[in-house]
């Protein structure tokens, strides 16, 4: 049995900025990285 509700990427309540966040953790993008 499979379900449709698995991938958390496509919820429909999920809000730009939050895919967007979502997004820059998945690809590790890290602020202030390069200010040491």
């Amino acid at each position: 049995m499979t379900s449709d509700h698995d991938n958390s990427s496509d919820e429909p309540h999920a809000s730009p900025t939050d895919r967007v966040l979502t997004e820059l953790q998945l690809y590790g993008y890290r602020p202030f990285q390069d200010e040491a």
